[in-house]
């Protein structure tokens, strides 16, 4: 039973986004998929520019290049900062609570 979600415009150029032409095996560049070069280009041209947009998180470019990770982002704020900041805060937090304790319990 086939997924309606499995379609030729969405399988072929995931499949070739996941090929690596650089990759070394047995001192021997491996060639896969091996397919004929027009059927490469239709599926770059014609069956990839449906959803052009998803293609950017293959592992490689539909050419097999190898595509570099992606940087993270770093924050303003590391964790040690906000460790820090969060002890800086519990004795002043403890300070309020006593303060609106002892105004609760003399009413």
């Amino acid at each position: 039973m086939a997924s309606k979600f499995l379609t030729d415009d969405r399988v072929a150029p995931f499949v070739l986004g996941c090929q690596d032409k650089s990759f070394i095996l047995d001192d021997e560049i491996a060639r896969f998929p091996l397919q004929p070069y027009f059927v490469l280009l239709f599926v770059r041209v014609v069956l990839a520019s449906r959803h052009a947009g998803l293609w950017r998180f293959n592992p490689s470019s539909l050419k097999g290049v190898p595509r570099e990770l992606p940087q993270q982002k770093t924050s303003s704020t590391s964790s040690q900062d906000v460790v820090t900041n969060w002890k800086r805060f519990v004795p002043i937090l403890a300070l309020l609570i006593s303060f609106l304790s002892a105004i609760l319990f003399t009413i």
